[in-house]
């Protein structure tokens, strides 16, 4: 599907007159294109309940829903085209019904100019959006020195990568199912031990406290030993707290190796859990304020 993206870009000109540059910000439009596939290209890899995640051989895809209302809620195609186009959105920041909604004031766009002359650098950016500034036709001036065009253009086609359209519907590339173990507080029940399913790292999380998706059983194992060695007995078993184990239909899809992309984990709580393993919640208590006083010292 092909879409008429509106855009503001920011030139160094000179006027006529003039000799020094000043800055013009202008309003363009471009067409970008979102790829529509189908169900056999795009087969199920994993699920997580009622979500099915979608692999192209190469991307996780999962809908793209509009989650700022109360109730997600799925996103069509034409929804998309029709708000991009017109430049209808009914939020005050990019969504799922309207992801090229003003981008080009998203990430350092604004930066790739000199940094005399920018919009961010002048706060412009909180007071314009895709319909408040001129058209190049209008624009007078005796020399262009600079602009950033295309890379406010090389921006939407990178959103544009990141979906997809199947049976009219919008996708969006998503992350891995995996497993992680999470503790709370210092033990003893005092908080507990619990298992989740997420697509992503936190870097405040323990070493191994990771699993993929085809690691159910050594997660649970795992788990249950965590929360047995910190007294946490009243969260045994310890089982995803969606109800739900991930189900894993394409293996290949399976890319996630946890020991190798998180790597040591958070140093600091690898040291707390430790205390409390060994000591108890006083153990983990006494370990967290070495560990400030340590830091407060350097």
């Amino acid at each position: 599907m092909k879409i008429t993206v509106p855009f503001i870009y920011e030139a160094l000109i000179v006027k006529p007159r003039c000799r020094k540059p000043s800055l013009a910000i202008i309003r363009d439009t471009f067409e970008v294109e979102i790829r529509e596939v189908n169900e056999g290209t795009l087969p199920v890899a994993f699920k997580v309940g009622e979500s099915s995640i979608r692999w192209d051989g190469n991307n996780l895809w999962n809908y793209y829903y509009d989650i700022t209302g109360k109730t997600p809620a799925l996103v069509t195609a034409d929804t998309v085209k029709n708000n991009t186009e017109s430049g209808e959105n009914k939020y005050s920041h990019r969504s799922a019904t309207s992801p090229f909604s003003n981008f080009w004031l998203h990430g350092n766009i604004s930066d790739t100019m000199s940094a005399r002359h920018n919009v961010r650098l002048h706060g412009f950016h909180h007071y314009i959006d895709d319909n408040c500034v001129i058209e190049i036709n209008d624009l007078k001036y005796r020399e262009w020195i600079d602009d950033n065009k295309q890379v406010v253009i090389d921006k939407a086609n990178e959103i544009a990568k990141g979906l997809l359209i199947l049976n009219k519907m919008l996708f969006t590339q998503v992350g891995e199912p995996r497993y992680v173990i999470v503790t709370f507080g210092l033990g003893n029940n005092h908080g507990g031990t619990g298992m989740f399913i997420q697509s992503h790292y936190n870097t405040n999380i323990a070493n191994d406290n990771y699993f993929n998706a085809l690691q159910y059983d050594a997660a649970i194992q795992y788990a249950d030993k965590i929360a047995t060695n910190r007294g946490d007995n009243k969260s045994v078993p310890v089982r995803p707290n969606c109800g739900n184990r991930i189900q894993v239909l394409i293996p290949e899809a399976v890319k996630c190796s946890p020991n190798t992309e998180h790597g040591a984990g958070c140093d600091f709580m690898n040291k707390i859990e430790d205390g409390i393993v060994k000591a108890s919640p006083l153990g983990g208590l006494l370990t967290g304020l070495s560990e400030i006083a340590k830091h407060d010292t350097q």
